[in-house]
């Protein structure tokens, strides 16, 4: 009782002369009924009586709640009973009555506050917009603002303007007034003091500009904020709290509303004694996902959170100020999802109205501004990006389906094909042509009901008909980098530039499995690992979609021939076809959401992959869930009967066997009906529909503008795809011993910047030549010249450039032509330091000429810029990360392919003869089963020339320490894999962490090792890194043929972490019950 009297001696002084004010803070520290009513009828006959009767009236007061608890037996107003939750607010500690508000942050894309660019606001026609939406079919009656700027006091005017039922939380936003260098992990220098002056005095005329619009609209600010998260011990803004107390009393004193501060939970706890006598209420933040938790434990973390607040500070009204559910996010992994986002905004929605305590939920729109980027927008892959339940550009998500029934895609796609014709319906169902060179593909238009047309174009590295756009290095060079982050650049870099020219349909990537080094598109996917695959893979997909294009990932499936691929059947198993050829495309769809899957032209166990009903229909859809766009690849269909049954939306590229004359007959005799039509009909227009196409499938010339961060992420890719295989004390060269360097080979002058077929393009009118390149690198003082084989003797280096055409419709030999052997081994055998530099997407024979010659680097195809990666490694500019994601074999009879490839006596080209359609159908039987590449040769025990994985640098690294969270696991268990690594080099550098699963004992054939899990990290000379990775179950399983389902079977697994397939440094040990 004692604390609670001195509680009340501590009211604010501008509460004296008002009785309401004394009613409220009794309402503010929950005062229970039977007791606030005492004071309230005192405080309200006191209205006439002195002010100097304040104190009494008070102490009075105190004297009569303490005489009635007495009467009552109780010794305290606060309850200490285990059964009583302290979180529980009376409902008058609602802030405007309401339980649930949003944080609101005006900004459209091209809009930010000023970050030192010069800010740009939004219009107040733009802020009044998304005023109504966020009223139009909700109760969001209460917002939060951060600032008194500019944009700020707009949103005000409108309000106010407009009469609009809405009333706001104001905030002030203070900037940094002491250097947090130490504490803020993106600080990496101080703030000066000059800057830090400055920003003292932008924060004073904050404040004056608060209070000013706290007075001037005092009919719709409700309550003052003073700070964002300004104490928090990791932020780059924070303020001394004596000069947070300074500013709070300076507004309390100023302002009639109550006032308060906003920081994180953790801030409260620690300096909640000092702040809650100087706020009228506790505003917390508290964000599960921050805090690592994933959606089950969202809602109990943030309980946690409020009780130990509560505990800390008894008193006092708690409001939540910033709680959310961000809907994705490269950092967050897949603990970000819209799903999740549904899940976690009704979740707390209940708890705030059971408990009465007002929530502002993080936040109304997506703010594509934020993030730590030198460019603004540039990057649309953290987290900071996207906590809003409406997308930047105002599109709902999922989360406000319920409150906006008119913005479901589902029934927007409804009332269209309910307005559509049959003729219409069945014309929708195929494309509208080919022109070589001038049209890939489109979907039909339907001006009437305004359906545009949605052009589409190839392909994965790059799109080919925007002109001047980068062509960015071979995908499979982009799995050479084993980096994920690196691969969503990749496709955010590409997404622009279809953007660019108004193709919103990407016509890629491929994900086909590496499973023969002579596949033409080889070069086009992302190797022989179905785990790196599929890894890569979805962040593409997301770089892609994230900035508005339709990925479709492609040729769905076991398309692993080129020339002959509208003639094979691949014979593969069902267990094949799980663990190797499906997880990169059931990634695609799971994790990625991608909106469009292009079938193949290969028969799959003698069923045509675009009319095969197991794999589109009870795979594709009815287990994975897909319901979005697929379609034949070009001219891959051939049977309108199979094709309708087996669920393929769209022939491409013009309607044939979908078309009127085959379609309108068995409508009329039953075997199809309307409905299925319309089924084919909105699984096309859905991925359309959620991506806003229908309102904005144009193009966007100012993406023109980002082709020089294109440039620098194709730089990027090479830099860490490069290869570096043999280095026998060759690399890197030095300057200033060096002084001639001679290049060998045509392709070091015309070099060949990509393959052929869809994925090939012409690099344009910046392409640097490999030449170029390293004439840049090397600096004056070296010449650099081209030469055949015997002018290279007096050179102190020999660079020998090999290269092969790969491209769709052809698969290569595996050997280099006879003049290529020749030229490496004459110019080998005239100079002794040559390095040879091979550029195309797979495995070559080698074993003629490897041994004569001191390195050796794979450089795969450069695109635009990429030769410029090669010239720096050179000279040790840039130390060399790249692995190998595939592996090169000896010899072709080594391999798990040799015989089940080609027809026999069939002999591959060199040069592109187009599809052979004569001859007659074959199978490829997959007779390896799941032991596809180093699967193959380890299980085998057989030594490959270079192993999976592999990859040599300029430094070395040591791996050590291999920790497992537990010895045993059973069920769902996860397994975390901690251990560190050490750069025990003398130069900077990045090693590729590989972690490789191998099940001791099995009752089926299983792999040797399968890798599970991988981590690039950059580490200084001397420096080391703790490392985890985590495994799941379906690490652990293999597809049992006899259930029809995964399984893992009991028994010992063992981890084996190592650089590749076969350096394996690390071996740990686990049971699985």
């Amino acid at each position: 009782m004692l604390k609670f009297s001195l509680s009340v001696f501590s009211w604010p002084s501008r509460f004296r002369e008002t009785p309401q004010f004394s009613i409220h803070y009794c309402k503010m520290l929950q005062i229970p009924y039977n007791y606030r009513h005492v004071i309230e009828k005192f405080a309200t006959t006191s209205k006439k009586r002195s002010p100097s009767m304040n104190k009494i009236s008070k102490l009075l007061a105190c004297i009569i709640i303490l005489s009635s608890l007495m009467l009552s037996g109780c010794a305290s107003v606060t309850r200490t009973e285990t059964n009583v939750d302290i979180l529980q607010q009376n409902p008058d500690a609602l802030m405007n009555g309401m339980s649930f508000a949003l944080c609101y942050s005006e900004y459209r894309t091209g809009q930010h506050p000023d970050l030192g660019k010069g800010a740009v606001y939004p219009s107040e026609e733009e802020i009044l917009e998304d005023l109504q939406i966020l009223t139009r079919n909700s109760n969001f009656g209460l917002i939060r603002i951060y600032n008194s700027g500019v944009s700020s006091e707009r949103v005000l005017k409108v309000i106010k303007e407009n009469k609009i039922n809405v009333k706001v939380l104001l905030g002030a936003w203070l900037g940094a007034e002491f250097s947090n260098h130490e504490g803020c992990g993106w600080l990496s220098e101080p703030i000066t003091q000059d800057y830090l002056d400055m920003v003292t005095g932008w924060n004073k005329l904050e404040i004056l500009n608060t209070i000013r619009l706290a007075n001037q609209y005092k009919d719709i600010v409700i309550a003052v904020n003073v700070g964002n998260e300004v104490m928090v011990s990791w932020t780059d803004h924070m303020v001394p709290i004596e000069n947070m107390i300074a500013y709070l009393r300076q507004v309390r004193k100023a302002v009639s509303q109550p006032v308060t501060v906003a920081d994180q939970y953790t801030t409260w706890i620690e300096h909640g004694q000092k702040l809650a006598d100087e706020v009228d209420f506790l505003m917390v933040h508290a964000y599960a996902l921050w805090g690592g938790k994933d959606i089950d434990e969202g809602m109990s973390f943030t309980i946690k959170a409020l009780t130990d607040v509560r505990k800390k500070i008894p008193k006092g009204q708690i409001i939540l100020g910033e709680i959310g559910w961000a809907t994705m996010g490269t950092e967050l992994g897949d603990r970000a999802s819209e799903q999740k986002q549904v899940r976690f905004y009704h979740e707390i929605k209940k708890f705030a109205a059971e408990k009465n305590i007002t929530t502002f939920f993080f936040e109304a729109f997506d703010e594509d501004w934020k993030g730590n980027n030198e460019e603004l927008q540039q990057d649309m892959s953290g987290a900071e990006k996207h906590w809003g339940i409406f997308t930047v550009d105002r599109k709902a998500k999922p989360v406000m389906y319920d409150l906006y029934p008119d913005l479901h895609p589902e029934k927007q796609i409804n009332d269209i094909i309910s307005k559509m014709t049959l003729d219409e319906k069945i014309r929708y169902l195929g494309g509208t042509g080919f022109i070589s060179g001038k049209k890939i593909g489109e979907t039909y238009p339907i001006e009437r009901l305004g359906l545009p047309v949605f052009k589409m174009t190839d392909a994965t590295l790059g799109s080919k008909m925007t002109k001047g756009a980068t062509l960015f290095p071979a995908y499979i060079c982009q799995a050479a980098a084993f980096n994920e982050e690196l691969a969503y650049q990749y496709g955010k870099a590409v997404a622009q530039q279809c953007v660019a020219d108004g193709y919103r349909i990407l016509l890629g990537p491929g994900v086909n499995i590496y499973r023969v080094p002579n596949c033409g598109r080889n070069f086009e996917y992302s190797g022989e690992d179905p785990y790196l695959a599929a890894r890569t893979v979805v962040e593409y997909i997301k770089g892609v979609q994230d900035n508005g294009v339709i990925a479709t990932v492609k040729h769905f499936v076991a398309n692993n021939t080129d020339h002959y691929r509208r003639n094979s059947n691949s014979v593969v198993s069902e267990r094949a076809l799980r663990e190797i050829y499906f997880p990169a495309f059931k990634a695609a769809v799971k994790e990625a959401k991608v909106k469009a899957v292009m079938t193949s032209y290969n028969q799959i166990n003698g069923s045509w992959a675009a009319q095969n009903k197991w794999l589109i229909t009870d795979v594709l859809r009815n287990e994975w869930g897909f319901n979005h766009l697929v379609m034949s690849d070009w001219w891959g269909v051939n049977n309108t009967e199979l094709l309708i049954s087996s669920g393929t939306d769209i022939e491409m590229p013009d309607p044939n066997y979908l078309a009127a004359p085959r379609i309108l007959p068995l409508l009329k005799s039953g075997k199809v009906t309307e409905d299925y039509i319309d089924t084919r009909v909105s699984n096309i227009l859905r991925p359309c529909m959620e991506m806003g196409l229908l309102d904005n499938p144009h193009q966007d010339t100012t993406m023109r503008s980002n082709w020089p961060q294109h440039a620098e992420v194709a730089k990027k890719i090479a830099r860490q795809g490069l290869v570096l295989l043999k280095n026998e004390n060759v690399l890197p060269l030095d300057r200033a011993k060096t002084k001639s360097i001679a290049l060998v080979g045509t392709n070091a002058e015309k070099t060949k910047a990509t393959g052929g077929g869809a994925a090939g393009f012409n690099p344009g009118a910046d392409f640097i030549t490999y030449a170029q390149a390293i004439k840049n690198s090397a600096g004056e003082n070296i010449n650099v010249y081209t030469a055949t084989p015997n002018q290279t003797k007096d050179a102190d280096i020999a660079l020998v450039f090999a290269v092969m055409l790969e491209t769709e419709n052809m698969d290569r030999p595996f050997d280099f032509d006879a003049d290529t052997i020749d030229m490496i081994n004459n110019t080998a055998a005239e100079n002794p330091n040559t390095i040879v530099v091979v550029s195309l997407g797979g495995a070559v024979d080698m074993m003629t000429w490897l041994d004569n010659v001191k390195g050796l680097i794979y450089a795969w195809y450069p695109g635009t810029y990429g030769a410029v990666a090669l010239g720096e490694m050179l000279f040790g500019d840039l130390n060399p990360s790249g692995k190998l994601p595939i592996t090169l074999e000896k010899r072709p009879e080594d391999t798990h392919y040799y015989g089940n490839f080609l027809p026999k006596g069939t002999k591959l080209s060199r040069k592109f003869l187009g599809w052979d359609i004569s001859m007659p159908q074959y199978d490829v039987n997959y007779r390896e089963g799941v032991l596809v590449g180093y699967r193959w040769f380890d299980t085998k025990k057989i030594e490959p020339l270079f192993p999976f994985g592999f990859g040599l640098s300029y430094t070395t690294f040591k791996f050590d320490d291999i920790k497992l969270s537990s010895e045993t696991l059973s069920g769902d268990d996860k397994l975390t894999v901690t251990f560190k690594l050490t750069n025990t080099g003398k130069l900077a550098g990045a090693q590729v962490a590989q972690l490789y699963v191998n099940d001791v004992k099995s009752s089926v054939i299983r792999p040797a090792k399968e890798l599970k899990g991988f981590k690039k990290v950059f580490l200084e000379p001397g420096q080391t890194e703790t490392v985890s990775m985590t495994l799941d179950k379906k690490a652990l399983s293999f597809w049992d043929s006899d259930s029809g389902n995964w399984k893992v079977e009991p028994g010992k697994f063992k981890i084996l972490l190592g650089s590749s397939s076969r350096d394996i440094e690390q071996i740990a040990e686990f049971i699985y019950k």
